[in-house]
């Protein structure tokens, strides 16, 4: 990604989609989790996380809203790929978590402050954007009713 926008938050948005290595996905996960975490869900995460750091970059100058989405863009980046990991791919949340290395109750506190915001338009407007792009990136092969 050369050019960013965004410059050193984007770096370390990136930066901490390397997350845990492949190792760390080895081991059992707790007993006490409802559903296996899989190192599937967990890089369909980070994925949605980078998509949403690079639309926000592409964003930044044109299409937000100067209140708080332009304040903490790193926080609000997270948020918004948490949001789309548990809305659009149907990820739960104790996954979520050990994608972005939070707690279960901080991604299901994201997922609430995403939908709050979007009562502005223009923030509103970016998130059904970013939910398109991880639809597209997504979608099975061959079934997807994008008309090309």
């Amino acid at each position: 990604m050369s050019g960013s926008l965004l410059g050193n938050d984007t770096d370390l948005a990136f930066a901490a989609l390397a997350g845990p290595s492949v190792e760390a996905f080895d081991k059992e996960p707790p007993v006490d989790t409802a559903r296996h975490i899989t190192f599937v869900d967990v890089l369909r995460c980070r994925v949605t996380w980078r998509l949403v750091a690079e639309l926000f970059a592409a964003a930044c100058e044109r299409d937000l809203p100067e209140g708080a989405a332009r304040r903490r863009p790193r926080c609000h980046m997270r948020q918004i790929a948490m949001y789309l990991s548990h809305v659009v791919l149907s990820v739960p949340y104790q996954t979520i978590a050990t994608a972005f290395g939070r707690d279960r109750t901080t991604v299901m506190h994201a997922c609430s402050v995403v939908e709050d915001r979007r009562d502005d338009a223009g923030y509103d407007r970016f998130v059904e954007q970013c939910e398109r792009c991880v639809t597209a990136v997504f979608a099975p092969l061959g079934h997807d009713n994008a008309e090309l």
